[in-house]
C-alpha cells in the first residue's frame, strides 16, 4: 500500500468522527475511544483543518469550510457548493429521501 493511499484512509478515518461528533454532540474523545483512534490525533488534525475552538474548558467544532454536494434537479444530477454543514445535512436527508422513493 502506497502511503499516499494510508494518509487518506486515515484522513477519511479522522472526518469520519468529525461528522460524528459534529452531528450527536458528542465529545470528541468519546467517540475516539469507540473507534480506537487516540483523541489527540483527532484533536490535533481537527485543528490542522481550522475547525476546532475552545469555548471555556471544552472544545467545539465549528466547520464552517464550503462543501459540493450533488444534487437531483429536473431528472439530473447536478453539484452545487454550499457554505455550511447544517445546509449540506439537509440536503442529504433530501436525497435520502430521493434515494428511498427511486
Amino acid at each position: 500500500m502506497s502511503r499516499h493511499f494510508d494518509e487518506r484512509r486515515i484522513n477519511d478515518r479522522l472526518e469520519s468522527i468529525r461528522r460524528e461528533a459534529q452531528r450527536t454532540g458528542e465529545p470528541i474523545a468519546t467517540i475516539a475511544g469507540r473507534r480506537h483512534v487516540a483523541p489527540e490525533r483527532v484533536m490535533r488534525y481537527l485543528h490542522q483543518q481550522g475547525v476546532l475552538q475552545r469555548r471555556g474548558g471544552r472544545y467545539d467544532i465549528n466547520d464552517q469550510r464550503a462543501r459540493e454536494i450533488q444534487i437531483y434537479s429536473h431528472g439530473h444530477a447536478t453539484t452545487i457548493t454550499v457554505p455550511t454543514y447544517k445546509e449540506a445535512e439537509l440536503i442529504g436527508t433530501y436525497m435520502d429521501a430521493v434515494d428511498d422513493f427511486l
